[in-house]
């Protein structure tokens, strides 16, 4: 699960096939079950009180949480007199899509996030950054090839291993292609940082280590 907050309660959430489940964080109890506009795919991450996945259909989307006022009609007895007033019988925590970007293909590898930035990569090859403030997207490129390996992050730069066979060093900000390591294999599985290496589970070759500095050489 995750946890978020709304009106200043922590809530947790509890992400579905079909519909999130929101628990209060320090009682347990329910608040609210919300069915998803798309259904997520990857698992979501934190950015302030939103959290955000990548769905099977191929939307980036941030997911926001809000609080309503459950009112009743509630008999009271002042003195003989018989009188009706509206109370609140209960608060439901709510979820809702804020915002939803639109990628071609599925969104299989999780967004990562970088700085003020959400990079998020699709099966047809697309990768899209958003600002996780404005949630605007900041730049988009496509690649030859599909992409269902989480990217990995150093803080500056994002790490992708595309199934075109190619890892490639994306500069997080601009989108620009640093350099390029080509395999012989199409690449699935997702790379690790080891201080300035780039670890990546290769078919055929095994474990290989990649400078992750400007030329992206193999090491070992």
């Amino acid at each position: 699960g995750n946890v978020a907050a709304t009106s200043g309660r922590a809530v947790a959430v509890g992400i579905g096939d079909t519909a999130c489940l929101m628990l209060d964080a320090r009682s347990g109890s329910e608040l609210g079950q919300t069915r998803y506009q798309h259904i997520p795919v990857t698992p979501s991450i934190r950015s302030g009180t939103d959290l955000i996945f990548g769905s099977r259909a191929g939307q980036l989307v941030w997911l926001g949480f809000r609080d309503e006022q459950i009112p009743s009609r509630v008999e009271i007895k002042p003195g003989d007199t018989l009188q009706k007033e509206t109370r609140i019988s209960a608060v439901h925590t709510f979820a809702y899509e804020e915002q939803a970007h639109q990628l071609k293909g599925s969104i299989q590898a999780s967004p990562v996030m970088v700085g003020d930035m959400i990079i998020a990569c699709s099966t047809s090859g697309q990768v899209c950054c958003c600002s996780k403030t404005t949630r605007n997207r900041v730049w988009m490129v496509e690649l030859p090839g599909g992409i269902v390996a989480t990217p990995v992050t150093d803080g500056t730069n994002v790490f992708i291993a595309c199934r075109d066979q190619y890892l490639r060093c994306i500069d997080a900000v601009k989108g620009r292609t640093k350099w390029k390591w080509f395999c012989e294999s199409p690449l699935e599985n997702p790379p690790l940082l080891a201080d300035d290496l780039v670890m990546l589970q290769v078919p055929d070759l095994g474990l290989v280590a990649i400078d992750a500095g400007d030329q992206g050489g193999l090491t070992r």
